[in-house]
């Protein structure tokens, strides 16, 4: 699970800073986020450069993925910074905030 914001730290693909590459995050949006939420939006930013967000209304497996320009990815490692709309608070004895499940998060050359 992750919570309403959170980040990674990704291998930059070779020959990323002169081509660019590809972002992608596979998420699961779970039925209760929907259920309780009804929809989510998901965006991402990497070095101050800030994608489109998409937004679910479904629950199931999904590809967030977004073409990253030229000089976006000029050092051998990028953080990228995601973030929900919303997430829901904590609640019970679950402490945490819960936004969606990551299943995983990679930076591809083109």
């Amino acid at each position: 699970w992750t919570g309403r914001r959170f980040s990674v730290a990704l291998h930059a693909p070779f020959g990323a800073a002169q081509k660019g590459g590809t972002l992608q995050l596979k998420l699961t949006v779970p039925p209760v986020i929907v259920e309780k939420l009804k929809t989510i939006s998901l965006s991402a930013t990497i070095n101050g450069t800030t994608f489109p967000p998409e937004t679910y209304t479904q629950a199931g497996n999904y590809t967030y993925t977004r073409e990253v320009a030229p000089g976006v990815l000029a050092g051998e490692s990028a953080r990228v910074d995601f973030e929900l709309d919303k997430a829901m608070p904590p609640a019970g004895g679950d402490a945490r905030e819960l936004g969606v499940v990551v299943l995983s998060a990679g930076l591809e050359s083109k």
